[in-house]
């Protein structure tokens, strides 16, 4: 399958996934567990500004949605001034998010509490 993430490399994208499973890997661990529909991964190297701590490989046809930093930080700001707004009005003022549905809105939400 196709990798995503590669361990030890820069991160500058996070990924939720719409559909697909993808399995997680750690040099010297072996796999770490797989995740699929509604999960995201890649978030803690746009947090942190860390290397990434594992590897990410699809293991089954997927769709997933790419989101670069900025607009990581730019969500992330907007939520912390607009707390009193929903995250379907927050992500929905979001250019790149207006083709998303309200779960997806949720998603992102979420993850990037």
């Amino acid at each position: 399958g196709e990798k995503i993430i590669e361990q030890g490399h820069k991160g500058e994208y996070m990924y939720v996934i719409e559909s697909g499973r993808f399995e997680i890997t750690k040099k010297g661990e072996g796999k770490l567990g797989e995740c699929g529909n509604g999960q995201a991964f890649g978030e803690l190297s746009l947090l942190y500004n860390a290397k990434r701590s594992a590897s990410v490989t699809c293991i089954q046809n997927a769709t997933l949605w790419r989101l670069d930093r900025k607009s990581f930080k730019y969500y992330r700001k907007s939520n912390a001034k607009q707390s009193s707004k929903s995250a379907y009005e927050v992500l929905a003022n979001v250019p790149l998010f207006k083709e998303l549905s309200t779960p997806e809105h949720i998603r992102i939400f979420e993850v990037a509490k």
